[in-house]
């Protein structure tokens, strides 16, 4: 007998337990056997599929489908189309197959990086099986690919599964020449832990840069710092609790197996994280988890931010990204056993030769503005690539190695948590993902970089044993190993010492996709074409100047429209308490004090015409005009930000026109 849990689990979700119930067993086979293989489904399968998840919805009061696509801005999109058909006056449930397989959308304002334009505006949504059809209020999603007239990729997703194609093609390779002889395939698997923060709506609603940006553009540190609070893993309030309870009922329904829920490290911080599915699943997931945490929270008055860094002087938000590796036969290839020990040695020094030279490519992932200001610090690590792998493998590839090559350690850390890559038991942990983007493009490129990676295996290993080959992977490029402290100048030291790129600088780091070699290297794996990463390029050049831009224009905003009127108010109330004193030392300390707001409120003045004058400045190249925002502007608005920041710790309260990180992080 099933429990309340139970029952519920998947009621919203044509999984593959319904897929059993209701399916032909002919039917269910080959939909398993096309999903796994990533084959098309013959005509007649897709006739009885269709119908069958019509009939099911119809079940479920489902009123309209929708083709769910995630185009390159990295939102959730599609269009609601009614069952509804008329037939002689007469309204019936309408849904033939070829509406399941395929919906026709106007792709002209999604952005394409030049895919296509105005007069080639199509844009065509596929039924991507990979992924679970679900019902949402009242309307059945069917996860979807983005593409163009031309087939181009208009979504992350199409790469993604183009990497699980040739990670599985060459994984199944190399495993047979090192004698797995009945490996069909190998499937991606990704688990992702979600951090987020909870506050509540009504200080949320009257922050005009929480509204327009999702995080904090002025604000002083909290007064009770993270190190002196208890909330990393301690009580739940009864208001965090009732959210969550809520939250896990939702998710459980659509299929979502959220397994851990507790307090993070900042104060009013949370986290969820999901068991391990493959990763074109788990990206869809999380994709409606974001979305659902959300709607959660709003039903309990209060406010999800997923913005990286929503308070400066605490922990930013990020979303791990637990990778492994399964088999058709069961088995983890990450899984470092002794029966599974030569395996698991042929992959590791792929994926350390791969790190090492793509580190470029996979920095580029994790490196938008947003992320930016979380990087490098409270617990998220640099975004300088580096392979944390614990003394247990250490001292396994010591012995591959030999004395003369030993493996330089520091100190022996079970789990550091300044490396950006980490082997943990039978997974690697990716920390350097933000916490509000999709997972599709970095797990495309760790795919990738291990694809390519067995590729180049499996043709030495025609000529070469195994542990010939692994012992030269590793040697050459163990450089990109390191176990000490990553926020370190040693390391930064090091790195450079190593040869290994250290650039943070957004236009240093996009220009990887500028790189001939790499270029050549994607467009050949299939992955993607070589007008594909032009559009990549160009939409993430776009959408940091946009992030930017915001963030430039909220700024001036708040301080013309609200710092600075309230501080003027503030100095007048000054001005006329010193004329009401008669004690000379309370006088003097008060024309101090109106002298030093006075000083401020001039060099803010003084900021904020430079910066007019900078983003005044006629530059046509983007890449220009970002690098200007880097180099001359963004400087100028920490500044600014400094001299507000200064100003909120001495003024009356009264009279600090927003809500304080006090009241915002520690009032639910």
């Amino acid at each position: 007998m099933k429990n309340k849990l139970l029952s519920m689990y998947g009621e919203n979700t044509f999984n593959d337990e319904e897929m059993k119930r209701r399916f032909p067993k002919e039917i269910y086979l080959e939909f398993i056997k096309c999903k796994d293989n990533y084959l098309e489904l013959s005509n007649n399968a897709i006739e009885i599929i269709a119908n069958t998840i019509k009939i099911w919805a119809i079940e479920k009061d489902a009123t309209h489908y929708c083709h769910l696509f995630f185009p390159l801005n990295g939102r959730s999109s599609g269009k609601q189309n009614s069952f509804i058909e008329l037939r002689d006056k007469n309204p019936i449930y309408q849904f033939e197959y070829n509406e399941l397989i395929k919906s026709e959308l106007d792709a002209s304002s999604f952005p394409s990086g030049g895919l296509r334009n105005l007069i080639a505006a199509k844009g065509y949504a596929k039924w991507d099986i990979s992924s679970y059809c679900f019902i949402k209020d009242n309307v059945l999603y069917i996860p979807s690919l983005f593409y163009s007239l031309k087939n181009d990729a208009l979504d992350e997703k199409i790469s993604l599964i183009r990497s699980n194609k040739l990670l599985s093609k060459e994984g199944v390779k190399l495993l047979r020449k090192l004698n797995y002889k009945d490996v069909k395939n190998i499937k991606s698997m990704v688990g992702c832990e979600q951090e987020y923060f909870l506050i509540d709506e009504k200080f949320y609603n009257k922050r005009i840069d929480l509204l327009l940006m999702g995080r904090t553009l002025f604000g002083k540190k909290v007064t009770k710092n993270q190190d002196a609070y208890n909330h990393y893993l301690g009580n739940i309030e009864k208001r965090i609790q009732s959210f969550m309870i809520d939250l896990d009922n939702v998710l459980h329904k659509f299929s979502i197996p959220s397994k851990i829920r507790h307090n993070e490290a900042a104060p009013s911080q949370f986290e969820v994280v999901c068991i391990y599915q493959e990763v074109c699943q788990s990206c869809n997931d999380n994709q409606l988890l974001m979305k659902l945490i959300k709607e959660c929270a709003k039903k309990h008055h209060l406010v999800c931010l997923l913005n990286e860094k929503p308070f400066k002087g605490i922990n930013g938000s990020g979303k791990h990204n637990n990778w492994s590796l399964l088999t058709d036969t069961g088995i983890n290839l990450f899984n470092n056993s002794n029966e599974n020990r030569l395996v698991f040695l042929a992959l590791l020094a792929c994926l350390i030769k791969g790190l090492d030279e793509y580190s470029s490519l996979l920095t580029l992932t994790i490196t938008y503005r947003s992320n930016e200001l979380r990087l490098g610090d409270l617990e998220a690590p640099p975004n300088i690539i580096s392979l944390y792998l614990g003394r247990e493998v250490d001292e396994i590839i010591d012995s591959v190695l030999g004395d003369e090559n030993k493996i330089f350690k520091y100190e022996d850390l079970d789990r550091n948590r300044t490396s950006p890559f980490s082997y943990v038991n039978n997974r690697f942990e990716f920390r350097g993902l933000g916490s509000s983007k999709s997972i599709a493009f970095v797990n495309t490129i760790l795919n990738f970089i291990l694809a390519d990676q067995f590729k180049e295996m499996n043709k030495l290993l025609e000529n070469n044993e195994p542990m010939a080959i692994i012992k030269k992977f590793i040697l050459e490029h163990k450089r990109i190993i390191y176990n000490g402290d990553g926020y370190s100048s040693t390391w930064k030291n090091l790195a450079v010492k190593r040869g290994i790129n250290i650039s943070t600088n957004f236009i240093d780091v996009i220009n990887v996709l500028k790189d001939k070699q790499i270029i050549k290297r994607l467009v050949d794996s299939g992955i993607y074409t070589k007008q594909e990463i032009n559009s990549k390029f160009e939409v993430l050049l776009n959408q940091y100047k946009s992030e930017v831009e915001v963030e430039i224009a909220t700024s001036l905003k708040m301080i013309n429209n609200y710092f600075y009127p309230s501080f003027i108010k503030y100095l007048s109330k000054l001005e006329e308490n010193r004329n009401l004193i008669q004690n000379p030392i309370l006088k003097n300390k008060l024309t101090i004090k109106i002298d030093t707001l006075s000083n401020k409120l001039i060099n803010i003045d003084n900021i904020m015409e430079s910066i007019n004058l900078l983003t005044n400045e006629k530059i046509d190249k983007l890449e220009e005009i970002i690098l200007s925002y880097i180099e001359n502007i963004l400087p100028k608005l920490e500044i600014l930000r400094k001299e507000v920041d200064e100003i909120e710790g001495f003024i009356d309260l009264e009279y600090y026109p927003f809500p304080t990180y006090d009241e915002i992080l520690f009032k639910h």
